[in-house]
């Protein structure tokens, strides 16, 4: 930050600049004529002129095709950057979302309108898909345009900021020696992957775009009608791409709210390039789990912040449409355990984050994740039935199982309506933008911008040390505490535990910590499960209690109660034995 403060200082270095705006570290090249000086290079690359009078402001490669894309004008071979924002659209609102789109702007019905027919390629173990890249070849008219994108560590939530190298080509075919200038240089030039390259699925899209300027900002919106061939397998959605053509990012916020107050869009989190791999290989109605995270240890504490609060969102955005459509118990547990995490992170990180909007967005966290909870606590309820079922009777069993199914059914009933309310979309949004552009990433005081600047490993350090120390205290004596202690134990280190996978041993370095890593997030992963077990007991005598509708039912859910009792005392011990095992175990971060 210090060498773009210096920039600043100096504009008549600054006509033309190329930085990394992403959840890297930033990067800073200035541009002397075609020729690149770089400085501090960290993480994914971009080009954007720059006004150093608004760091968040740009002009994207649209607006100077020809000058930023021209091939070898930097000599470090950093791309453009693509900044957009993705709204899901479901068919049956198109024709009031057209309607909008074209009172926003300000124009008739008609738009510029065009079919776009476009290739990805990989290899048969997906080797570019697993570095999160892509490589694609469009047809739009008579051109052939050749794309390679690269993703942030994390994935991204919404707002789309990503390294892009893009070049006009004669073929159907990509040009891998316009490749070797990209990120992806290493691959390319094994002969084993340029041999195993080869078509994977294609998309076709029916593209309506429409430019919109407002508050000195250009922003196109492009409406696409998409489908996706894998094979022999098919998938059609829609989705609204507000990008960023030139102007202050915040416009591109402002432009969202209004769509999604005004009509039933959800912020997207899947490129159609995750959508096409995802049909490819047949896990589109699957829950997902959250992402590996690759933070690394020169990242900033906030840009730390950021990946792991993106990756978050991701996770539940992913879910959710499955807890919709399907009512499954994995996808709505996913999404639990996501919006857990979130919560957890915004915990981890306060120090640095808190600021006038949190408490809002907190208390909107709070409320989406009642319902899913009470669902949550049916299905693991109903599970454990099934298993006890045979010691207490499986006919006296079979009396709990319909007021049981019953009441599951309604709590996904509140679940879906939170999930389709206006208030759960808004909150999705206000999220993405308080993480681009809240009032925590303008501090007032230096001391507030350390925090920001620390490098991640030291940050991390500090939170560990932290919620080690919690867990360590709270833990003595694990067998003979009370429940609301020992639940209490369990939320610490539920905590613990998440940031011991926010911050593994990429972030830390070396096979030792690699080794302590796993160790302690496995003693950890056990007295959770065994208090976490617990607390599942305690749960369902309450939910058997009021499901008992007559002196049978009551009986039946007596039965069960006891049943779960007589575990108590094990899990007591088994927690007790992984806090040891934990207590032994040497801390990675050190």
């Amino acid at each position: 930050m210090n060498e773009l403060h210096q920039v600043a200082r100096q504009p008549e270095l600054a006509s033309q600049a190329c930085f990394n705006a992403g959840p890297a570290s930033l990067r800073i090249c200035l541009k002397r004529g075609w020729s690149c000086h770089s400085f501090s290079m960290s993480g994914s690359r971009g080009c954007r002129i720059w006004n150093p009078a608004r760091l968040d402001t740009f002009t994207s490669k649209r607006a100077c095709q020809g000058r930023i894309m021209s091939r070898g004008s930097n000599a470090d071979g950093a791309g453009n950057r693509e900044v957009e924002l993705k709204l899901e659209v479901m068919p049956a609102a198109l024709p009031a979302l057209r309607q909008a789109i074209s009172i926003m702007t300000g124009r008739g019905q008609g738009s510029n309108t065009q079919t776009l027919i476009t290739t990805y390629f990989d290899t048969d173990d997906l080797a570019l898909e697993a570095r999160g890249a892509l490589l694609r070849v469009r047809r739009q008219g008579g051109r052939r345009i050749q794309s390679v994108k690269v993703m942030p560590a994390g994935g991204s939530a919404g707002i789309f900021d990503r390294s892009e190298w893009e070049a006009e080509i004669d073929g159907d075919g990509p040009d891998l020696a316009l490749v070797r200038e990209t990120p992806l240089k290493g691959l390319v030039s094994r002969k084993r992957f340029r041999r195993a390259l080869k078509p994977v699925f294609t998309t076709a899209v029916q593209r309506s775009t429409h430019a919109l300027r407002r508050n000195g900002a250009t922003v196109e919106l492009a409406l696409d009608e998409a489908t996706i061939q894998a094979g022999a397998a098919t998938g059609r959605f829609c989705e609204l791409e507000l990008e960023l053509i030139s102007g202050h990012r915040a416009t591109l916020y402002d432009i969202a709210r209004d769509l999604i107050e005004s009509q039933p869009l959800h912020v997207g989190v899947e490129s159609k390039a995750e959508r096409g791999y995802a049909l490819l290989q047949d896990s589109l109605d699957h829950a997902v789990k959250a992402d590996t995270l690759r933070l690394l240890p020169d990242l900033s504490a906030a840009d730390g912040f950021r990946t792991v609060a993106h990756s978050c969102m991701r996770h539940f955005r992913r879910n959710e449409g499955l807890v919709v459509a399907h009512r499954t118990a994995e996808a709505l547990h996913q999404a639990r355990v996501a919006l857990r995490r979130l919560r957890s992170a915004l915990s981890l990180f306060k120090a640095m984050v808190a600021d006038e909007a949190l408490e809002a967005i907190k208390e909107d966290l709070r409320w989406l994740s009642a319902p899913l909870g009470k669902a949550r606590n049916h299905d693991v309820f109903l599970k454990r039935l099934d298993r006890l079922a045979p010691a207490i009777g499986g006919k006296d069993a079979e009396a709990l199982i319909p007021p049981l199914r019953a009441a599951r059914e309604h709590a996904y009933d509140e679940v879906i309506a939170t999930l389709r309310a206006e208030r759960c979309r808004r909150l999705m949004l206000t999220l993405i933008e308080w993480l681009d552009l809240g009032p925590w990433t303008r501090p007032g005081t230096d001391e507030a911008r350390a925090i920001l600047d620390m490098p991640l490993d030291a940050f991390a350090a500090r939170i560990l040390d932290e919620r080690y120390r919690k867990v360590k205290k709270r833990g003595k004596r694990l067998r003979t505490l009370e429940p609301e202690p020992r639940h209490r134990l369990r939320i610490q280190a539920k905590k613990l535990r998440y940031a011991v996978e926010f911050f593994g041993p990429a972030v830390f370095g070396g096979r030792k910590a690699a080794h302590r890593h796993a160790a302690l997030l496995d003693a950890l992963e056990e007295m959770q499960d065994c208090l976490g077990t617990l607390n599942d007991i305690a749960t369902g005598r309450a939910l058997a209690a009021g499901l008992a509708q007559s002196r049978d039912s009551a009986f039946v859910a007596g039965r069960l109660a006891g049943q779960e009792e007589t575990r108590e005392p094990d899990l007591l011990a088994a927690a007790a034995r992984a806090h040891r095992r934990f207590l032994r175990v040497e801390r990675f971060w050190r």
